[in-house]
């Protein structure tokens, strides 16, 4: 490898930065062990890349079934309690983040102050269920808390719920 073509190939602050491997690649075993380090980064690289694309896809297809769904319930203006703006979007509805609360009893105390503003609903998908393990129950209508009334859920149980926020 030749320090002209490092120089050319590289802006010029970062040419210092790998000016150390030059005499390492024309050793051949240190070459072969540069080749090892690189394919590895190249598949770590690679597993995050298609780990986050999965994640993704995943949403999108919660996304899919809940918004025709959502959507059919006419609650357009009312207000959505959700960790994305993507379901209040397609509801034509106004977004509330989901609060950092430690509680359901600070939920409760969240939505409540927040229930002047009409109608107010609560969307709790499989990222608030595995991000905020403490709301997992919300998952499961049937466990929910008597002030949350279930309007629409996921046909595999467990994925999303979508509640209305029922103060009485």
């Amino acid at each position: 490898m030749n320090a002209d073509f490092v120089n050319s190939a590289l802006p010029p602050f970062r040419v210092e930065a790998f000016r150390f491997l030059i005499p390492l690649a024309q050793r051949p075993k240190a070459r072969r062990i540069l080749i090892v380090f690189c394919v590895f980064c190249c598949l770590v690289s690679l597993h995050s890349s298609y780990s986050s694309a999965s994640r993704t896809l995943s949403n999108i297809k919660h996304l899919e079934e809940a918004v025709p769904k959502i959507k059919s319930l006419n609650i357009s203006g009312s207000t959505i309690v959700a960790r994305k703006p993507h379901i209040p979007f397609y509801a034509n509805s106004k977004v509330l983040r989901f609060p950092n609360v430690g509680t359901l009893e600070e939920l409760r105390n969240y939505l409540e102050s927040h229930s002047s503003q009409g109608k107010l609903f609560l969307y709790c998908g499989s990222s608030e269920k595995n991000l905020r393990p403490q709301f997992k129950i919300l998952a499961s209508p049937e466990k929910s808390p008597d002030w949350l009334k279930i309007e629409a859920q996921s046909t595999r149980p467990g994925l999303w719920a979508f509640y209305r926020y029922n103060p009485e």
